[in-house]
């Protein structure tokens, strides 16, 4: 057997190494989203109000830790028209269970308005344990509303999110209307929105979806459900680990390749 025979083999062995140490990189980062936070409201019993907040999430993934949903409508007409009910498509009411927003709700009523995060919001947090962090996916929510007038007035929602424990807050995309609809089938529209852009985020990520009227005088609603967050948690990698991980890969390939030039 000539020595190039004899190396082939085992230099194989050691590009494997190589192909290893990367592979072993590849997957310690790529990780499928999970769903890190949602309200589906259907746990919700029928009637739950603002009173009842904050709503307990349906899911929640192990190192993290997800409020409860909390609400800040501050108008004095919270006892009416609004909270967890459940319809078909007859009416003036979408099918299935969701929560009801009335305009009798909403500060935030003018032509044209635009949501700000101050107020008229609904609001829950993420946290990563100690150690760990959270690459966020998407933020999504089923939306869609109805007007006594017609299908020009509108709600505007806007999905905002905070690092600094709510000290500022910073718009995600842009306002999606959720126009006025004639429910002759469930007319839920899902808004989503990419957090691929924030990184990966250690502590609290606050978000909010706030709400704004486009119209002061008309009376209408907007519904939604099936709010939820996604995202990949994973350990903070320690100092030079990958580097570490890598260079043992190499060290392999070249120590064959010494070992067999002699």
């Amino acid at each position: 057997m000539s020595l190039k025979t004899a190396i082939n083999p085992l230099t194989n062995v050691s590009r494997r190494c190589v192909a290893g140490a990367f592979t072993l990189l590849l997957c310690a980062s790529a990780a499928p989203a999970a769903t890190l936070a949602q309200w589906t409201l259907q746990n919700e019993e029928l009637g739950t109000n603002f009173s009842d907040f904050p709503l307990i999430s349906d899911q929640q993934q192990a190192n993290t830790t997800t409020s409860g949903l909390t609400q800040y409508f501050p108008t004095s007409n919270l006892s009416t028209g609004y909270g967890v009910v459940e319809s078909t498509t007859t009416g003036a009411q979408p099918g299935g269970r969701f929560f009801e927003i009335n305009s009798r709700q909403i500060t935030n009523r003018n032509n044209p308005s635009t949501p700000v995060s101050s107020s008229d919001y609904l609001e829950f947090s993420v946290t990563a344990a100690a150690g760990y962090q959270i690459s966020f996916d998407s933020i999504s929510m089923d939306i869609t509303g109805a007007s006594n007038l017609n299908s020009t007035l509108h709600y505007e929602m806007l999905f905002f999110y905070s690092t600094d424990g709510g000290e500022t807050f910073t718009a995600l995309g842009t306002a999606f209307a959720a126009n006025t609809v004639a429910f002759t089938t469930d007319p839920f529209t899902n808004v989503s929105q990419s957090l691929s852009s924030l990184g990966a985020l250690t502590g609290e990520t606050i978000f909010r979806v706030a709400l704004a009227d486009n119209s002061s005088t008309a009376e209408k609603s907007v519904y939604w459900r099936n709010l939820q967050v996604t995202g990949d948690v994973s350990q903070i990698p320690e100092a030079g680990s990958s580097a570490i991980l890598l260079g043992a890969g190499v060290l392999a390939f070249l120590g064959l390749r010494r070992k067999f030039r002699k």
